[in-house]
């Protein structure tokens, strides 16, 4: 810039900034642009397996539904104890906190 005239040096740093700020936006849409592309098509799939799965477990009952997701009988007792363990928990905390 020292050996241009005053009027070219500052039209040129105008210009080096303005390339500059062009590569960080060409940098972030080679980024985003992927993801953007990747997000259109997931989305719609990702709604059409969770509309076919709810038409797929619609109106069944508990045991038909055991049986879609394979959980044994074990399993089932153990998530309800856990279920019944968090709600004491949860209620003891509670009280703990009332009495602090």
């Amino acid at each position: 810039y020292d050996t241009l005239p005053p009027a070219d040096a500052h039209l040129q740093r105008i210009a080096d900034h303005v390339s500059a700020y062009l590569q960080i936006v060409r940098s972030q849409l080679l980024a985003t642009v992927p993801k953007a592309i990747v997000h259109c098509m997931v989305v719609p799939s990702k709604e059409s397996l969770l509309a076919d799965f709810q038409e797929e477990v619609a109106g069944k009952e508990e045991p038909q539904l055991r049986r879609l997701i394979n959980e044994s009988d074990e399993i089932a007792e153990q998530r309800d104890s856990l279920k019944k363990r968090l709600v004491l928990l949860t209620r003891a905390s509670k009280e703990i906190a009332a009495f602090m």
